[in-house]
C-alpha cells in the first residue's frame, strides 16, 4: 500500500497527507501507527507526493523517531516559545506554528486530503484565513 500512495494522491489530486500522531495513545490512531510503523511516539507525518514521508517529531523522541524509517524533522526547529511573544495568544501561536511549519518544510501544501481536515482539531478551530490555505483546490 505505501508504495502505491503516490499513485493514488496523483489520481485524487491530492498534494500532500497530514497524519497527527495520538497524545499517549498510539493505538487510538492506526493511520499514524501505520506510517510509523508502530513506534511509541507522538507526532506528525507529512507525506507530499512524490517525495518521502516525514516525521516531526520531539527531540526527546528521536531514538523512536529513528526507528519508523521516515524523514526526520525535530519539532524544536521552530520557536514556539518565540511566537508566543510575538501573537500574545497561546491559540495563535499555534496556529502560526502550524503555518510555519506547512511553508517551511518540503512539503509545502497547497491540496491536502480532505480525511485529514475533517479530523484535525487545529483546522477546525483554525481561523477561516489559514483554513482558506488550505483547501483543496480543483
Amino acid at each position: 500500500m505505501k508504495r502505491d500512495l503516490d499513485r493514488l494522491m496523483a489520481e485524487r489530486n491530492i498534494d500532500a497527507i497530514v497524519v497527527e500522531g495520538p497524545d499517549g495513545l498510539g493505538s487510538a490512531n492506526p493511520d499514524f501507527n501505520y506510517f510509523v510503523q508502530g513506534a511509541d511516539l507522538t507526532g506528525t507525518v507529512i507525506k507530499k507526493r512524490g517525495e518521502p514521508a516525514m516525521l516531526l517529531h520531539s527531540p526527546w523522541e528521536q531514538i523512536q523517531a529513528e526507528s519508523t524509517g521516515l524523514a526526520l524533522i525535530p519539532t524544536n526547529r521552530w520557536n514556539l516559545r518565540e511566537i508566543m511573544n510575538e501573537t500574545g495568544d497561546r491559540f495563535q501561536a499555534y496556529v502560526e506554528l502550524r503555518r510555519r511549519i506547512f511553508t517551511s518544510t518540503p512539503a509545502s501544501i497547497s491540496r491536502c486530503s480532505p480525511g485529514w481536515r475533517r479530523s484535525c482539531p487545529a483546522w477546525r478551530s483554525s481561523p477561516s484565513s489559514i483554513r482558506t490555505s488550505f483547501r483543496r483546490r480543483g
